[in-house]
């Protein structure tokens, strides 16, 4: 349905730029100037039911449950009780595990809530290792992620 109606846009684009070439090229030149602009933000979006939606509101809305679905997944709880069953026998894990993945963390993103990037924490040496450490070891044991740290900042 969107692409349909971007299709129909830029046949529509395309004869307004042939007609305006031949009778006024300071209309023609006026749309190229026009569209080598900034693009703006996003303002239009489909949602579940296929319906376009184009206001403030309702867009926030639409994307707001298309995140939180991605989110929450479509696992049931039959297999989220074989997940945990599965991880209550792992142990925990060393120090060394825990520098591999921050060493394997990718630089340059965005940060997140917490304002923490990839960077930072590479660069928090081995003082900073070592309160991770403790941090993460209380997070394995409890099975309990903190509220801020499922949160995401769309950029």
């Amino acid at each position: 349905m969107m692409r349909e109606a971007k299709e129909r846009t830029w046949k529509d684009f395309e004869e307004k730029l042939k007609s305006n070439f031949q009778g006024n090229k300071k209309i023609f030149y006026g749309v190229i100037r026009n569209k080598m602009k900034p693009k703006e933000m996003l303002t239009k979006v489909v949602d579940v039911s296929g319906e376009i939606k184009w206001e403030e509101k309702e867009v926030l809305k639409t994307w707001k449950e298309y995140f939180k679905e991605l989110l929450e997944g479509t696992e049931n709880e039959e297999e989220r009780r074989d997940m945990t069953e599965e991880t209550e026998d792992e142990e925990d894990f060393s120090m060394c595990e825990l520098e591999k993945a921050v060493k394997e963390m990718k630089e340059g993103k965005s940060a997140g809530i917490d304002e923490l990037t990839a960077e930072m924490i590479k660069a928090a040496g081995p003082l900073g290792m070592q309160w991770l450490y403790r941090v993460m070891r209380v997070i394995w044991k409890e099975k309990k992620i903190p509220e801020d740290w499922k949160m995401g900042i769309i950029v």
